[in-house]
C-alpha cells in the first residue's frame, strides 16, 4: 500500500469511530433527559444537557418548583443526577465533574441561564465512591 492509501484509510476508520462515539454520546444524552422527566414528572418543564470535553457535564434544569427548593435540597438533587449521569454513561466514562444548573425557565435552551443556580454534581466523588476513577 502506498502511504496516501494508508492515510485515507486510517483518515476512514478514525472518523468512523468519532462518528459512533458521537452517535453514542448522544444517545446517553438523550437516556439522560428521558430519565430526568422520569424522575420528575410535572416538576421539569425543560432539560439542557451539554457535554464539555466529555469530562464536564452541564444539566439546566427549567423547573421553577425546584428552583425555589432550599440549597441543600437542590444540592441533594444534583448529586442524585450526577449518580443518574454515571450510571447511563456506564463503567468507563470520562466524566470528571459536573454541574446542575436550576432556572425558573420552563423552555430554557440556555447553558447559562441569567437567573441559574448552579450545584455541583459531586461526579468525582461519586466515582471513587463507587470504586471507578
Amino acid at each position: 500500500m502506498n502511504k496516501t492509501a494508508i492515510y485515507v484509510t486510517a483518515m476512514a476508520v478514525c472518523s468512523s469511530f468519532a462518528s459512533c462515539r458521537e452517535e453514542s454520546d448522544m444517545a446517553y444524552m438523550q437516556q439522560l433527559q428521558d430519565s430526568v422527566f422520569a424522575a420528575y414528572p410535572g416538576k421539569v418543564g425543560a432539560v439542557h444537557i451539554k457535554p464539555e470535553d466529555r469530562e464536564h457535564l452541564i444539566v439546566v434544569l427549567g423547573a421553577p418548583g425546584m428552583y425555589d427548593m432550599p440549597e441543600e435540597q437542590r444540592q441533594k438533587e444534583a448529586v442524585a443526577l450526577g449518580a443518574m449521569a454515571l450510571r447511563i454513561f456506564g463503567d468507563g466514562n470520562l466524566l470528571k465533574s459536573g454541574r446542575l444548573v436550576f432556572t425558573k425557565d420552563e423552555r430554557n435552551t440556555l447553558d447559562a441561564p441569567a437567573d441559574g443556580l448552579a450545584s455541583d454534581m459531586k461526579i468525582d466523588s461519586l466515582k471513587k465512591a463507587s470504586g471507578g476513577k
